[in-house]
């Protein structure tokens, strides 16, 4: 049971970091295409 806790928490503290990746992406494109936004959200819909 604890592995399982274990490898959930290591999954969330790794989309967390993905999700700090792609919020400060946007903020430096921010005059790029909503397409490259959307890419960047993709990424994390992946991890997750």
């Amino acid at each position: 049971m604890s592995e399982l806790f274990l490898a959930v928490l290591n999954m969330s503290l790794t989309a967390s970091y993905v999700i700090l990746f792609v919020i400060i992406v946007r903020l430096l494109l921010k005059k790029a295409p909503k397409v490259i936004s959307y890419a960047l959200w993709s990424v994390l819909h992946f991890v997750l």
